[in-house]
């Protein structure tokens, strides 16, 4: 897979190589030179989701009480249960 320098200094990355590691306008990247040539390494998500198999795991810091992410998960499976069994939501 082939990519250009344009005249700016900028590298295109190919889309498919975007899409699969979920690369977005304004993804922040390390940069680091060596005899061999040059990496680019995307920064962590900020969001600390990871997927774990089919499950995506939250990894990061809270930014919150852990009894309010205990209310909001309680909350959303309460939701979920009432439209699974047709009583609204």
């Amino acid at each position: 897979m082939e990519t250009v320098l344009d005249k700016s200094g900028r590298v295109t990355l190919p889309q498919d190589v975007r899409d699969t590691l979920r690369l977005r306008p304004g993804t922040v990247f390390t940069v680091k030179a060596s005899a061999r040539g040059i990496t680019l390494k995307p920064h962590a998500a900020r969001t600390g989701l990871v997927k774990k198999g089919s499950v995506w795991v939250f990894r990061g810091r809270l930014t919150c009480r852990p009894e309010d992410m205990v209310d909001l998960h309680k909350r959303t499976r309460e939701e979920r249960d009432r439209k699974v069994l047709g009583m609204g939501g």
